[in-house]
């Protein structure tokens, strides 16, 4: 574990308070544009995947348990953006959290280890996912692994819908539809930054906000893939419209007012998500993508039931 970095010696250790709400959903759905925001505003803090799922979140006190992440040259630059968020707003700061897309394999034991149970969910259209998958892994010079293909879009969407459907209604989770983000990001992180801190009456830093808008031109700049037969099969096995339906709405909402839907969404999903997805696969004859089935098993197993049952 590395020592406090020099430039933030005063902020005070030993709080005895734990993260305070968590950022998840789908890779490529708007978590890190969400994190951004969220860090711009001078009160808010959001690490940036800092913490696993697989973590006790319960021993993660802060502000120390930001200050002390290991700094290795994976972490690197994650690490370097939260120390410069500590530095420049720490004795600011009231609501501290962490964005990590995949929470959504462990949600109900991390939400339960927080100092309330919240969380920011961020939508994005399940087809638009899958498309984001393979245009990443397509790229060479991309460090996304190349058999990451959109089929593992819908065990993931399987994994993360099948999470929200069973949290306990004191879960407070607000849906950031990507859509709404993407048409006018200012209200909608406002609302997000009132969830968070409902007294505080949020302003954004110019510089964090115009770096949100520099990376946002960037990726839009980019051609998206066409989606393969492999990901049109792996998408018609789930209700990609029927939750878009749902969930794509002009601005934040709590999730507790589609908890109905969300169950019965659910409720017709395939039951074995592994199963489907190596069905797919082998069906394509997909190299990469079997490549890749290891280390996604690897990954998702704190969301799958334990081996010898019928949905693994």
């Amino acid at each position: 574990m590395t020592s406090a970095p020099e430039a933030i010696p005063e902020i005070e250790t030993a709080s005895g308070r734990r993260l305070d709400y968590i950022v998840f959903g789908l890779a490529r759905s708007g978590t890190t544009g969400v994190t951004r925001y969220l860090n711009a505003v001078p009160e808010i803090y959001c690490g940036v995947e800092l913490f696993k799922p697989s973590e006790d979140h319960s021993a993660l006190y802060v502000p120390e348990c930001l200050i002390n992440v290991p700094d290795t040259e994976a972490t690197k630059a994650k690490v370097r953006i939260s120390r410069e968020k500590l530095e420049r707003d720490g004795d600011r700061i009231q609501a501290y959290g962490n964005k990590t897309p995949e929470y959504f394999y462990n949600l109900a034991t991390v939400l339960s280890q927080l100092e309330k149970k919240r969380g920011i969910f961020c939508y994005r259209n399940i087809r638009d996912v899958a498309r984001s998958y393979s245009t990443r892994a397509q790229n060479v010079n991309d460090n996304w692994h190349p058999g990451r293909l959109g089929v593992y879009v819908v065990a993931d969407a399987i994994l993360l819908y099948r999470a929200l459907s069973r949290l306990d209604q004191d879960a407070d989770i607000l849906v950031v539809p990507y859509n709404a983000l993407d048409e006018d990001w200012q209200p909608v992180m406002e609302s997000a930054s009132r969830f968070l801190l409902p007294d505080v009456q949020p302003t954004f830093t110019d510089e964090v906000v115009q770096e949100a808008a520099d990376r946002k031109k960037i990726a839009k700049s980019k051609d998206q893939a066409a989606l393969t037969a492999l990901e049109e099969d792996a998408l018609s096995r789930i209700d990609v419209e029927g939750i878009h339906q749902l969930l794509n709405r002009p601005e934040p909402f709590r999730l507790n007012q589609v908890r109905g839907e969300i169950k019965e969404i659910v409720r017709k999903m395939p039951k074995a998500p592994l199963k489907i997805v190596r069905e797919i696969i082998d069906a394509h004859d997909s190299a990469p993508a079997r490549d890749f089935f290891r280390t996604y098993k690897r990954r998702s197993r704190f969301a799958l039931p334990q081996r010898g049952t019928a949905n693994a």
